[in-house]
């Protein structure tokens, strides 16, 4: 992807000392750099489910279709429930994929050193949010965003911010604000990604 060929150039930049986040200091812009890197590999891993999910959703169409042809009720309710399902969780997948490229943005602001502390903590409450969100669907993300949110805990102490009441407020309102943004694009997308199957079961003449 093509932020991932952003941070493998900015990883190969350590050799001569020149990357985008050099002025935050060699530790901050190392724990940074692999934070993004974390990052975007779970964003990958996501979009390849993702992937798979509207496959699947393809094929369950096509049975569907199939079923209300032959008016046979019991594998039409079957197939929409099957949908219902995987419509839920494409749509917790999607969402999550949002966010991740939204935090990944945010950390990118980093390079500027804007509001460092909100960006951090913000980023941190939500990566929390979305590993509770997949555990049941993907539970090896648990430890992949515990290392990351491990990393990022680092790299607030190394900012030497201390962590204070307004940091936190402010962080959660824009957690918030994340969520629920990524929440209506990923509504949308699915509207255009996956196929369309009836909330209610058709009825069927005999």
């Amino acid at each position: 992807t093509e932020s991932s060929e952003t941070l493998n150039a900015e990883l190969s930049g350590f050799n001569d000392g020149k990357t985008m986040y050099s002025h935050l200091g060699l530790d901050m812009e190392k724990t940074l750099l692999s934070v993004m890197y974390k990052i975007d590999n779970l964003k990958s891993e996501l979009e390849e489910k993702l992937f798979k999910l509207q496959q699947h959703s393809k094929e369950l169409a096509e049975k569907y279709v199939n079923a209300l042809a032959s008016q046979d009720e019991f594998k039409v309710k079957m197939y929409v429930a099957e949908f219902t399902e995987i419509r839920k969780i494409h749509l917790l997948i999607l969402g999550s994929k949002i966010v991740f490229e939204r935090v990944y943005s945010g950390l990118q602001a980093l390079q500027k050193f804007e509001n460092p502390a909100l960006i951090i903590t913000s980023t941190a409450k939500a990566l929390s949010i979305i590993k509770t969100q997949l555990l049941s669907i993907i539970p090896q993300l648990d430890v992949e965003i515990d290392n990351i949110n491990e990393l990022l805990n680092s790299l607030m102490k190394n900012t030497g911010i201390r962590m204070h009441e307004n940091i936190e407020m402010n962080a959660s309102i824009e957690t918030q604000n994340i969520l629920l943004e990524t929440s209506i694009t990923a509504n949308q997308e699915a509207e255009k990604r996956l196929p369309e199957i009836p909330n209610q079961i058709q009825i069927i003449k005999n």
